[in-house]
C-alpha cells in the first residue's frame, strides 16, 4: 500500500474505488438539488404555437406597408377561439403569450398604436415576424432539455415543468456516516470540562455533506478499540463513511487499526499536502472510507478537496471537480516545495475586472476562522516555493462564494 501519495494520485485512487448510486423517481416538486439519472426529453415543442411577445395587435405586416395606417379591429384573441382566422386588411387585439391568429404574421405593440372604437391606427413601422415567438423557439419536440448528471436548479425545475415532467429520475441521496472520535470531544451543546473541547467537526461535516447533495448522521466513539468496533458495526448500511480524527499515528489513533481488523483495505494513508497530510482513504465492505484529520481546518479542506468530488462521482454528476480560476496574488505566501498547499483565500475583482486574491491571515490547521473568512482555496502546487505579489495562482470557489 502506498503510504504517501500526491494530491493527483489520491484523486485517482479515490475515483477508481467509487460506484454510482441507484436511481429513483421523485416528484418534480421534490427534485430541487437532486442529480438526474437519465436525460429528460420534451414530448412536444415549446412554445407549442406561434404566440405574441407583446400586448398589442396581431396583423399582416403587408397590410400596413406605410405608416400611419388604419386597420379595422376584427376581434380580440381569446383562449376560447384560438384558431379564429384573421381577415385580410384587419387586425386583432392580443396579449402577451396568446397564440397568433391564423393569417397574422406580426404584432405591433400597443404603445405604437391608437385605438378608436373599432379601428386601430398604426403609428410605427411593422415587419413580418415582429414581436412573434415562433413555435419551438425555446424547445423542439424530442429535444433533451436536461441531460444526465445535472443538478436540478430552480431554473431546471421551471423548464421541466414547462414540458410536463411530473416526475424525474434522479440518483439516490448518499447516506453518509460521520464518525467523530476522541475522548476529549464533547457535544457542541455542552460546556466542556477542563482539557476537553466542543465537537465542531461533527456539525460542520454534517452541513458539508448536505451541501454536497447527501444526508449525514453524526456518531461519536471514544478512543477505545471495543467501543470503536461496536460503533462501526452499526454503520454498515451507509454509502460512505467519513471519519474525523483517530487516523494518524498517535497512541489513541485507533480507527485505521480497528477498521483493518474488520476487513477494510487502504489505498493510502498520507497525502503530500498542507493542511491535511494525514488524510487517508480505504474501502470497507464496499463502503468508501475517508479518514480526515481531527484539526478543524484540515478536516474541512480534505472534505472540500476529496469528499465533495467523491460524492459528486457517486451521484453520477457530469462534473466532479469544481473549475479553477486564475487570480493574481496581492500578498506573498510562505510555502516550501514538496507539498501541495491549500491556502484559505479571499478573492475579489480588481477595478480592471481581474481576479485578485490574498490569504485569510494565519493559516494554522486549528484556526477554523480561516475557513469561515475564506471564499476560495488557493492552490500552490508541490513544485512552487514562496509565491510573491503579482504572481498568478489557481483558486477554486468554496460553497457559498459569489
Amino acid at each position: 500500500m502506498p503510504q504517501f501519495v500526491s494530491v493527483a494520485e489520491a484523486h485517482t485512487r479515490i475515483q477508481k474505488a467509487l460506484t454510482t448510486l441507484d436511481a429513483e423517481s421523485v416528484a418534480l416538486t421534490d427534485a430541487l438539488g437532486r442529480t438526474t439519472a437519465e436525460p429528460v426529453r420534451s414530448p412536444g415543442s415549446l412554445p407549442p404555437f406561434d404566440n405574441s411577445a407583446m400586448d398589442g395587435y396581431a396583423l399582416r405586416a403587408a397590410d400596413a406597408p406605410d405608416v400611419p395606417a388604419v386597420l379595422p379591429l376584427a376581434f380580440s384573441v381569446s383562449i376560447d377561439a384560438p384558431e379564429r382566422q384573421l381577415p385580410g386588411g384587419a387586425c386583432a387585439r392580443i396579449t402577451t403569450g396568446q397564440p397568433l391568429p391564423p393569417g397574422a404574421d406580426a404584432v405591433i405593440r400597443v404603445e405604437r398604436t391608437e385605438e378608436d372604437g373599432d379601428r386601430v391606427r398604426i403609428t410605427h413601422p411593422v415587419n413580418e415576424g415582429q414581436n412573434v415567438r415562433p413555435a419551438g423557439e425555446n424547445v423542439q419536440a424530442g429535444e433533451t432539455v436536461v441531460s444526465e448528471g445535472q443538478v436540478l436548479t430552480p431554473a431546471a425545475i421551471s423548464l421541466l415543468a414547462s414540458v410536463g415532467a411530473a416526475e424525474v429520475s434522479v440518483r439516490r441521496v448518499p447516506q453518509v456516516a460521520v464518525l467523530v472520535t476522541g475522548d476529549e470531544i464533547v457535544p457542541h451543546t455542552e460546556t466542556p470540562p477542563p482539557g476537553a473541547i466542543r465537537d465542531s467537526n461533527g456539525p460542520a461535516l454534517q452541513a458539508m455533506v448536505h451541501t454536497a447533495g447527501g444526508e449525514a448522521r453524526v456518531v461519536h466513539a471514544s478512543d477505545n478499540r471495543q467501543a470503536l468496533r461496536d460503533t462501526l458495526a452499526t454503520l454498515r448500511d451507509v454509502d460512505a463513511l467519513v471519519v474525523s480524527g483517530g487516523m494518524s499515528v498517535g497512541r489513541d489513533d485507533l480507527v485505521r487499526e480497528v477498521l483493518t481488523s474488520m476487513g477494510a483495505s487502504w489505498a493510502f494513508s498520507k497525502v503530500k499536502q498542507r493542511p491535511g497530510k494525514p488524510f487517508g482513504f480505504g474501502v470497507w465492505d464496499g463502503v468508501p472510507v475517508f479518514g480526515l484529520p481531527g484539526n478543524p481546518v484540515s478536516s474541512a479542506v480534505c472534505f472540500e478537496v476529496y469528499v465533495r468530488p467523491a460524492l459528486a462521482r457517486m451521484l453520477g454528476r457530469d462534473q466532479f471537480h469544481r473549475p479553477r480560476h486564475v487570480a493574481t496574488l496581492t500578498e506573498p505566501l510562505r510555502v516550501k516545495a514538496g507539498l501541495h498547499y491549500f491556502a484559505r483565500g479571499i478573492a475579489t475583482s480588481s477595478e480592471e475586472g481581474c481576479l485578485e486574491v490574498c490569504s485569510t491571515g494565519a493559516q494554522g490547521s486549528g484556526i477554523s476562522r480561516s475557513m469561515w473568512a475564506a471564499n476560495c482555496l488557493i492552490h500552490i502546487e508541490e513544485e512552487r516555493t514562496d509565491p510573491q505579489v503579482g504572481e498568478r495562482v489557481e483558486i477554486e470557489w468554496l460553497p457559498g462564494a459569489p
